[in-house]
């Protein structure tokens, strides 16, 4: 029988997302074979986690690169210490407000990858989404789209520009361990060109925690790019969940 394991990521990322309730506490503690990912020690000091039974693990990440990079510094926690939980066949990954329905992923060993999306769909395409905020860097993306490899990047392009892509959204998944093997060394790599491209600590010191974002924004596309990418190019079987569970923070 195939096992699953899901890590829930905690991190603050600033006043929105600062504290957590106890409908996101009671979600967590109330999912079988869950444990907890405290990215970037964000809530050692801005949230209190004694209601959670489930094992934390912090996933040591230095600085403020979180601020930066977001569940990214989890996903390499995720992957040196794959075999501390278990070496599971598959990994589920979701956040401290977001979760997927229990019966949507009941059935996870008939599938390669299960994704999240959001049912209210964009009517705009991906790369379009992305530039919409003023304070994003507006040529990150296009520059990280040229430094895939040249197979990748001519698809790319199109599918970031097509308003009728699905986008995968906020790093959610259920991936077979190999895929998932597959997918950290891919978004790994594109993190440490997106830190050589932007260069944080020297051009985004003086925006709000929430601002500093932007390669945080980028990789969660190219999450979903490679998602689309990898079950084209494997023939992998997917389904795509447009309803996951959603549970709001405490007030700003």
């Amino acid at each position: 029988m195939s096992t699953l394991k899901t890590c829930c990521f905690i991190y603050n990322h600033g006043s929105p997302y600062k504290y957590l309730t106890k409908e996101c506490i009671d979600r967590i503690n109330s999912t079988d074979d869950i444990f907890v990912v405290n990215c970037g020690s964000g809530f050692d000091q801005h949230g209190d986690l004694s209601g959670i039974t489930k094992t934390v693990y912090d996933d040591n990440s230095p600085g403020d690169l979180n601020l930066y990079i977001g569940e990214m510094t989890g996903m390499r926690w995720l992957y040196e210490n794959y075999a501390k939980i278990g070496n599971p066949d598959y990994i589920c990954t979701c956040h401290y407000r977001r979760f997927f329905r229990k019966d949507d992923v009941s059935d996870f060993d008939r599938y390669d990858i299960i994704s999240s999306s959001n049912k209210n769909i964009f009517p705009f395409s991906m790369r379009d989404q992305y530039r919409m905020n003023r304070n994003h860097d507006r040529e990150l993306f296009d520059r990280l789209v040229k430094v895939l490899p040249d197979t990748m990047s001519k698809l790319a392009d199109p599918y970031f520009s097509d308003p009728m892509q699905i986008f995968k959204q906020c790093n959610m998944f259920v991936m077979r361990r190999e895929i998932f093997r597959e997918y950290y060394a891919f978004i790994s790599w594109l993190t440490e060109r997106a830190l050589e491209i932007v260069k944080p600590h020297e051009t985004l010191n003086d925006r709000s925690d929430e601002d500093k974002r932007v390669i945080s924004f980028a990789l969660e596309r190219f999450t979903s790019f490679f998602i689309d990418y990898v079950v084209i190019l494997e023939r992998l079987r997917h389904k795509t969940c447009f309803d996951i569970e959603f549970f709001r923070t405490k007030p700003w």
